[in-house]
């Protein structure tokens, strides 16, 4: 649903979900496998992941916005039909995960993956088999070993 407040325009959804999902949210989101904790590991470089997930969180638009730098110095920064999204990529092997930033595409390349629309609105990928992730300007791309 489109809402118009003050002259800017927002996009609202709005979905009932229960008091355990919460919990669930709230509690355990960052919990890997068996109860271990993933760490944060600020260093990225394009790797080779066994046991990967991505989860994306939507940012903004792809129009320059107040809370987003614009290097470019166009007000276009990304793909006309897209939503900027931040990036959380998983290495489960590792139990570390990386804060990769704001992104617009990702190219999965014949590699065997699931999506989830999590409870908190935001996209999960799961892949089935070891994947190769490279990131390149605004996108990242997944290609299979």
């Amino acid at each position: 649903m489109l809402i118009n407040e003050n002259g800017k325009l927002y996009v609202e959804n709005k979905i009932q979900i229960s008091k355990e999902s919460l919990q669930h949210i709230n509690n355990d989101f960052f919990k890997g496998y068996n109860g271990h904790i993933y760490k944060l590991n600020e260093k990225w470089k394009d790797k080779n992941i066994n046991k990967c997930l991505i989860h994306l969180y939507p940012k903004c638009d792809t129009y320059e916005i107040d809370n987003i730098d614009n290097e470019s110095g166009y007000d276009l920064c990304g793909y006309l039909d897209s939503l900027l999204f931040n990036v959380i990529i998983y290495d489960g092997d590792l139990m570390e995960y990386h804060m990769i930033g704001v992104k617009d595409n990702i190219q999965i390349s014949k590699v065997k993956s699931q999506t989830r629309i999590f409870k908190d609105l935001s996209t999960m990928i799961y892949f089935k088999q070891p994947v190769y992730i490279q990131i390149y300007s605004q996108t990242i791309e997944i290609i299979p070993i």
